[in-house]
């Protein structure tokens, strides 16, 4: 297990701040701060924002749980984008 603090500082207009990928993990849990920026991609391959939630942990499954299940779950694809307020992120593989 391994919790990270991740950091993204506001610089500047939205842009791209982590590429898509989905986590090498069971399960990702996330805590977000009130900034926003993470975004999930859908089965059709539209992304969306994952608007924070006060009180709420985001849950995103990761690639073990998809090969421990055969693919009956699959890995959550996610993306982050920065913009002009700092973001930080509390993911807990």
């Amino acid at each position: 297990m391994l919790l990270k603090m991740i950091h993204y500082p506001g610089d500047g207009p939205r842009r791209p701040g982590v590429a898509a990928h989905v986590d090498f993990s069971w399960i990702t849990l996330v805590a977000q701060d009130g900034t926003g920026g993470l975004e999930i991609c859908t089965p059709a391959g539209d992304w969306l924002a994952a608007p924070p939630v006060p009180g709420t942990l985001l849950v995103n499954l990761g690639e073990i749980l998809q090969f421990a299940t055969g693919g009956y779950y699959q890995a959550t694809p996610h993306r982050v984008t920065t913009g002009a307020e700092p973001r930080i992120s509390l993911p807990f593989f």
